[in-house]
Formats: structure tokens, C-alpha cells, sequence
């Protein structure tokens, strides 16, 4: 039964017909069943809790995120991963940007209009695309594509012809390499394990190498067709499908962790693959000409007018200025009259991502739902669409498989915004397949509710006067406060949720005072606040904390006036004794509902000041600066389990590609982990390294602290100060993670020494592998460097070499951790309990210290 629960759905006209290969598939898990308790990835989250079979297969809805700026408060406001599992992005959203606001339609003086967009709306919006590169981007042809073995010592593009017709289906050179490699092992290292468990029936070497035979034939024979709308192309693309779902279930019942991760990667290949290529079969078959046209567009006068439209619709906003502004209104005025058909296309694009944005609020939506609008984005579709050449688009896409810095990645981003645009439904299924499976999330950490209470701080008692008057009675005095923070997580499928408890106890020592006599109480209360707070893709929202106070008053003496005075100090006394015992009881209810108020408003207005500190922080140095360089990061997914926060973002630019391959998975006991793709540090390194015009080294590495919000660093020593250089203007600096070792690249246009001579053109590149030491980790560079460029002498190598041995040291490591992460009182017996790098990514996770455990090492 679960074997045909995990088994893909039946064509529905195909009744209950059971191909081969499925046949074969349930036979296999059916054995495997029978041998070993298996933990299925449909059936267990990240670390091995039961979730819901049907959510695991389903894509992210695609959202982007927006600054934690906003708090809203009231009443109603609140593992052992899979193996390896193909990350669900979001479609390319505007960026970091708070939406206007709409005021009611009727309208109100001026002095009462109000925008929640932000002032610094220049920096926290998406920067256009430098057209003046972007023009500089040439199509590669048809007929070439990038072959797999690239040569890492040159930044030449090694090319080769497609034999037969450049206008069908792709070479794979890096899925054949994979499924070579995959049948290799299977044949040569089948463990024990799985040839005991399996010796009934198919040995899972044979299984794996049988699997890996029938996608080579089916990709062979795919190839071999003269175009792409040949109708065996949709039988083998059907069949490839199915291929790939059967691959993931096998691979998924292996013990032998390197041969289950080979075959994973190459199921996952196929995969996202045939993702893209089922849309294309469709829309090439479904139309004669399988080439989007683009359709001319509204003259520059007829844009006016229609703009003329939005803007008079807009005054019932009450935020003109604000609308306009986030319309991009003035630019796409001027891009009608422009002459650069590229800056309009941009334009278009990222006004259209605008209005199409989910993180706007609804009744932002609704008010954008208009017939001005509505005509305006029907002008910008056409300028936004162009024509895409599928067959070289897929060339492309190999291209970028095989090699993940290809400079394909500006082309495939490129077509992606295209179709994304474009009046055929398919088109812009392909867009979202390629969104999907190529623009995919690049970062992806999860936080344990553990590791949050162990990095709450503590709270110092608090001694704080009293002061009150009570039934007449001027009472002063003071009280101890003693407090903890606790948390607890509220699962959540689409956001982080946890409630913030506080647990204290009050020590109150007061005197009341009221004619002639002083009682002196003694108060001794508890509390237990809980504060709801939510964080999304569209801010941070905090609950009315609410708390619950007990406590008791006790008497500790009565004085009064006539205490010298026999019998009549003693009868004051009593009198003001029995007169406190009827009203000690409602002394005390109104010292509680004093103590709450006291309490939920003092922890409200502590958490609201941590809460805006936090988004001007982040606003600050990461937002605003991301934004300035032309990356939207964006919330995949966001989830809360009960016991972790799980989130997924995405690094990218329009003209940038996020992950594309399966990230390593993290221990089930992790209090934290964090897995990076090389494509979020490689996009973010275009940005920010200056390009273009020499500069020091020492200003270029300080003015990406400025851009960050850091403050200038003083240069080691030994680097010398007096080097000019200038990196190239595209991929200037790039890290490639590949079997264990992070690979740094440097272009290098020129560079120069004070009055020596100009080297120009050449690449240097260094492997650093990494290292764990407790809580400390970091890369520490391996070998010599590799120098290399057109026609460069050994001669020229030495000055060089000589440079960049200081600049990339041996003696000096790249830290991966925080010194405050090591010296924390409450991380003392915990260890890094995996540093890995594989396929692209580096995956880090702490865990408390095992007398077992060993810490994963590439």
C-alpha cells in the first residue's frame, strides 16, 4: 500500500494499468519493506515528524519578503531531513518594499493623509539592471553549448557543435557523466547491507544500473529526433517523468549513504529536466510557431493618456507621490520616449512585478484591480515580452548544469522574465518551471526552540520604587523584581509563530500612610505574562500580552501617633488592624490588577523597542544594502514546526539564477543549522566587488564594509598597499564548492605596482578546504595558486604570485564563525557537528557534544 501511495498517480484513460517500470518499482520497495523499517521523506518532515503526505510534493507559494518593520499589535494580532530534497523558490518578486497606502475614497485635507511607504524608498527599492551591460550580453549561438570538463585554469568558454538539428532537444553531457558515474559505482561498490537485503530478487546494483541504462536510452533516443514537437518526443518525456519519481523511491530505501546521495542526484536531475521540457513539448506542439513574437506596442501618446488615467485614479489614495513612485509611473513615461528597447523591456518587467507583488496588502490588490491599471499592464506585457528560441534556451540550461558560474545564468534569467510575461499559459509555465527548479532558494536555515532559549539572556533583578495611594493611604515603598524569559513554538505552515513567556516573582515592601497611623505590609506576588508574536514575509506582528498574577499581602506592624500613650496607642493600633483586615482582600485584588497592568504594559513596551531596533537594523545592514545592489532577497518558505523555525530565501537579481542542486541534509539533533549555496555568495560578489576602474585592494574590501553598514577595517600588514587592481565586469570574483574544497576565483583586468609594470588579464585561483576546531570553523587555503592567462610567461607569473600569496595567505583563515559563538556559557558542551561541502552548497549545523558522535568532514 505505501508503495503504490508513493508511486506517481495513473493517467486516468490508462485505468489501472501498471507500466514495467513501475511494476518493478513496487516489487523493489515491497522487498525492501520487508527487510528494514524505512523512514520515507513523504511521511516525516526535516527531523522525522509525521507531516501531511500530500503538502511534501506540493510548490511554495511564491511570496517575497518585505523589511521586519512593521509591528501590529491587538487583540486578534498573535532531523534527520529528507536525504536530499529539491528546494521549492518563489517566482521573482519586486523588491524590499513597503506598499503605498489607500486612503478612503473619500477625500480628506492633506495634513491627514498619510504613506506607509518609507523615505528611504530609494534605497530599499530594486536599482534597475545596469543597461549598459545588459546590451553588452551576447545570445550564444544555436549551435553551440557548453560541454561538461571545463578547464578551471582559463575563463575561456569551451564550446562544441550539436550534431544533428541545433533546433532539437539538448545534449545532456552532465546528466550522462552522472548516470555514468551512478551505474559505475552500482556495479563496482554495492555495499553489503544492500546485497543481503535485496538477494531474492534484484540485486540494487543491477536495479541501479538498469535505471540508469533506461534514462540514457530514453535521453539517446530523445536526442536523436529531428525537432521538438515529434510526438515520441512527449512518450519519452512521459517516460523520463516516471523514470525520475521511480529513481527517488529507490534511492530513498539504500542504506549506503554515498551511493543513495549519487543516485538522488541524478533522479533530481532528471527531474527538474523534464520539468522544463514537458511545457516546451506542450507549447511547440500546441502552436506552428514555436517562437514567441513580440506585438507593437502603445504609441508614446497613447501611453500618456493612459497614464493620465492612473494618475487621476490615484487621488482617491490620498498618496499621489507615494503611488506614483511605486508605479514606476515617471520611468515608464520616459522609457516611451527613450530609444533603448532594453531599458524599456526592464522597465516593463519590474513595474509589472509591482503590481503583481502577493506581498501587497488586500486592499492594495483590490484597489490595483481597476480598468487604468489594468490597461497599463496590458501595454507593459508587450514591451515586457520578446522572442525566446527554446531549443537554445535549453541548450542554455545544460550549459548552466554544467557549469553552475556559466555566463548562460544572465540569458536563462533573461528568457525566465520573458515568458514570465508572455499571453500563452504554457510560456508561462516554462517560466515557472525554470523558476522553480533554476532560480531555486539558496539559503536555508532551521533554528531549535532549545537553541532560542539558550541564547535568551538573562534578566538582572530589578529593584524599583512604589509609590500609590489606596483607600486614602499614601503607600511607598519599593519591590525586588525577579524574571525569566521562556519561549514556545506554535506550529505554523507559513510563517514563524511562538509565544514569549515571562515568569517573575515581586518582593514588595511598602508603608501606608493615613492620619495619625503607618501600616507596614509585606507583599509576595508571581506572575506569568505570555506575549503572541508572529514574524512573516510581511513583518513582524505582536500580540496584547496578557498576564496572570497571584500574590498575598501580609501585615508586618501599625504605628500611629499615640503609640507612647498607655491604652490609647494600643486601642489606635487595633483599631487599624481590624480596620486593614476588611480591607485586605480588596487591597490585595486591586495590588494584582495594579501588578498586571504594570507588568503587560512595561513587557509591550520593551518588546516593541526591541522589535523596531531589530528592523532598523535590519533595514539598515541588509535590506537597504542588498537592495542597493540590485538583489531582492526572498522568503521561499517560512514554517514553524514544534520544535524548530524553518526558513528558505533566495539571493537573486533578475539577471541572476539561484541553487539548482540538492543540498546536503542536517542532523536530526541540530540546534541550528545552515545551508548556502554558492550561487547566493557568487551573486552577491558580482554587486559588490568594484569593477571597471583600477582601485586598492584595501578600499575595494572597505567600501563593501561601508556598504554594509560596517565601519572601515585596518588591512593586515603583510598585504601590501600601493596594488592597484581592476576585476573584470562580469563574474569578477566567484567560489565554486566541489568536492570538499571552496574554490576562489579572481579575474583580474589589470593590475599594477607602483612604477613597475601593468600585468593585464589573467586568473588566479586558490582551493581552501575547512576545518573544525570545537566551535570554530573555518577555510584554510590548500596548494599553490593557480595562475593562468593568454600568452602569460613564467616571468610575469612571479610578481603575481607574489601578490596574491599575501592577499590569500596560508597563514591566514577564513573564519566561518563568530568568536562569540565559541566563548557563549551556554554552547560550552556543544560542537559543530557537520561542516560539508558538496554539489555547491556548505551545509553547518551545531549539536550538543555525544561521546559518538563524529563531526562530518568532507
Amino acid at each position: 500500500a505505501l508503495s503504490n501511495q508513493l508511486l506517481p498517480p495513473q493517467d486516468k484513460s490508462s485505468g489501472n494499468r501498471v507500466t514495467p517500470i513501475m511494476a518493478e518499482a513496487q516489487q523493489f520497495v515491497s522487498e525492501a519493506l520487508s527487510k528494514r523499517q524505512i523512514l520515507w521523506p513523504s511521511d516525516h518532515d526535516d527531523h522525522g515528524q509525521n507531516v501531511d503526505v500530500q503538502n511534501m510534493q506540493t510548490i511554495a507559494s511564491p511570496h517575497a519578503s518585505s523589511p521586519l518593520g512593521s509591528v501590529a499589535r491587538g487583540p486578534d494580532s498573535l532531523s534527520r531531513e529528507p536525504v536530499i530534497a529539491i528546494e521549492m523558490p518563489a517566482i521573482d518578486e519586486p523588491s524590499v518594499l513597503d506598499s503605498p497606502t489607500i486612503a478612503d475614497a473619500v477625500p480628506q485635507p492633506a495634513e491627514e493623509r498619510h504613506s506607509v511607504l518609507p523615505r528611504s524608498i530609494a534605497v530599499l527599492a530594486k536599482v534597475l539592471p545596469r543597461h549598459s551591460e545588459a546590451a553588452k550580453t551576447t545570445e550564444p549561438a544555436p549551435a553551440e553549448i557548453r560541454v561538461a570538463e571545463t578547464q578551471h585554469t582559463t575563463d575561456q568558454v569551451v564550446r562544441r557543435p550539436v550534431h544533428g538539428n541545433p533546433a532539437a532537444w539538448p545534449s545532456t553531457p552532465k546528466l550522462t557523466a552522472q548516470l555514468q558515474s551512478l551505474a559505475s559505482t552500482a556495479a563496482h561498490g554495492q555495499s553489503a547491507a544492500d546485497a543481503s537485503r535485496f538477494a531474492s530478487a534484484t540485486s540494487v546494483s543491477m536495479t541501479t544500473v538498469r535505471w540508469s541504462k533506461q534514462v540514457a536510452d530514453c535521453l539517446t533516443e530523445l536526442r536523436s529526433l529531428s525537432r521538438l514537437g515529434e510526438p515520441r518526443a512527449g512518450e519519452l518525456i512521459a517516460q523520463l517523468t516516471e523514470l525520475a519519481d521511480v529513481g527517488l523511491l529507490h534511492a530513498e530505501a539504500m542504506s549506503d549513504r554515498e551511493q543513495q546521495i549519487q543516485w538522488l542526484v541524478a533522479a533530481h536531475a532528471v527531474n527538474r529536466r523534464v520539468a522544463v521540457w514537458s511545457p516546451i513539448y506542450q507549447l511547440v506542439t500546441d502552436s506552428s510557431d514555436w517562437v514567441d513574437q513580440p506585438k507593437a506596442g502603445a504609441s508614446s501618446n497613447e501611453l500618456a493618456t493612459i497614464i493620465a488615467h492612473v494618475e487621476s485614479d490615484l487621488v482617491q489614495t490620498g498618496d499621489v507621490a507615494g503611488w506614483s513612485q511605486y508605479l514606476m509611473l515617471q520611468e515608464i513615461e520616459d522609457a516611451a520616449t527613450g530609444d533603448q528597447s532594453q531599458h524599456r523591456t526592464t522597465v516593463a518587467r519590474q513595474a509589472l512585478a509591482r503590481m503583481q507583488w502577493e506581498g501587497l496588502e488586500p486592499g492594495h490588490a483590490d484597489w490595483l484591480d481597476r480598468p487604468s491599471v489594468d490597461q497599463l499592464a496590458s501595454t507593459l506585457r508587450i514591451w515586457a515580452g520578446g522572442a525566446v528560441d527554446y531549443a537554445s534556451l535549453m541548450n542554455q540550461i545544460e550549459r548552466q548544469e554544467a557549469d553552475a558560474i556559466d555566463l548562460a545564468a544572465i540569458n536563462i534569467a533573461d528568457a525566465t522574465q520573458t515568458l514570465r510575461f508572455a499571453n500563452n499559459p504554457m510560456a508561462i509555465e516554462v517560466a515557472r518551471a525554470i523558476d522553480t527548479h533554476y532560480r531555486n532558494a539558496n539559503i536555508r536555515t532551521a533554528i531549535s526552540q532549545e537553541w532560542i532559549q539558550r541564547m535568551i539572556p538573562t534578566i538582572e533583578p530589578q529593584t524599583v520604587p512604589v509609590r500609590a495611594t489606596m483607600f486614602g493611604s499614601r503607600i511607598r515603598g519599593y519591590s525586588q523584581i525577579h524574571s525569566d524569559l521562556d519561549l514556545k513554538l506554535q506550529p505554523s505552515s507559513d510563517r514563524w509563530t511562538f509565544t514569549l513567556n515571562t515568569l517573575g516573582t515581586v518582593k514588595t515592601q511598602s508603608i501606608g500612610r493615613k492620619g495619625i497611623t503607618s501600616i507596614a505590609t509585606r507583599g509576595d506576588s508571581t506572575f506569568n505574562a505570555t506575549t503572541p508574536v508572529e514574524i512573516s514575509r510581511d513583518g513582524v506582528a505582536a500580540g496584547d500580552s496578557n498576564a496572570d498574577v497571584r500574590g498575598r499581602t501580609r501585615l508586618r506592624g501599625v504605628e500611629s501617633s499615640y503609640d507612647n500613650w498607655p491604652l490609647i496607642g494600643r486601642l489606635v493600633r487595633s483599631i487599624a488592624e481590624s480596620r486593614y483586615s476588611e480591607i485586605a482582600n480588596t487591597s490585595s485584588r486591586n495590588a494584582n490588577r495594579r501588578m498586571k497592568t504594570q507588568v503587560t504594559s512595561e513587557i509591550d513596551r520593551r518588546l516593541d523597542t526591541r522589535i523596531d531596533k531589530a528592523s532598523t537594523t535590519m533595514n539598515q545592514m541588509v535590506l537597504g544594502p542588498l537592495s542597493r545592489l540590485q538583489l531582492s532577497p526572498q522568503v521561499v518558505d517560512m514554517h514553524t514546526t514544534d520544535e524548530r523555525l524553518v526558513a528558505r530565501y533566495r539571493l537573486a537579481g533578475q539577471s541572476q539564477i539561484g541553487s539548482f542542486t540538492p543540498r546536503p541534509r542536517a542532523p536530526s539533533d541540530s540546534l541550528v543549522s545552515v545551508q548556502v549555496n554558492q550561487s547566493a555568495i557568487n551573486n552577491s560578489l558580482e554587486q559588490v566587488v568594484p569593477s571597471g576602474t583600477p582601485t586598492t585592494i584595501e578600499s575595494a574590501f572597505n567600501n563593501t564594509l561601508t556598504m554594509f553598514g560596517r565601519e572601515a577595517a585596518e588591512m593586515p600588514e603583510d598585504i601590501p598597499a600601493d596594488v592597484m587592481i581592476q576585476f573584470s565586469k562580469s563574474r569578477p570574483i566567484t567560489i565554486e564548492i566541489e568536492e570538499g574544497l571552496v574554490w576562489i576565483t579572481m579575474r583580474i583586468v589589470e593590475l599594477s605596482r607602483g612604477r613597475g609594470p601593468k600585468l593585464r588579464t589573467f586568473i588566479v585561483r586558490a582551493a581552501y578546504r575547512p576545518e573544525i576546531d570545537g566551535l570554530n570553523a573555518s577555510l584554510h587555503r590548500e596548494g599553490h595558486l593557480r595562475i593562468s592567462g593568454p600568452g602569460m610567461s613564467m616571468r610575469e607569473r612571479l610578481p603575481i604570485r607574489a601578490i596574491f600569496n599575501k592577499v590569500l595567505s596560508t597563514n591566514r583563515a577564513i573564519p566561518l564563525t563568530l568568536p562569540q559563538l565559541a566563548n557563549h556559557p551556554a554552547l560550552e558542551n556543544s560542537e559543530i557537528s557537520q561542516l560539508e561541502l558538496r554539489n555547491g552548497w556548505i551545509a553547518m549545523a551545531i549539536s550538543d557534544r555525544r561521546p559518538d558522535r563524529v563531526a562530518e568532514r568532507p
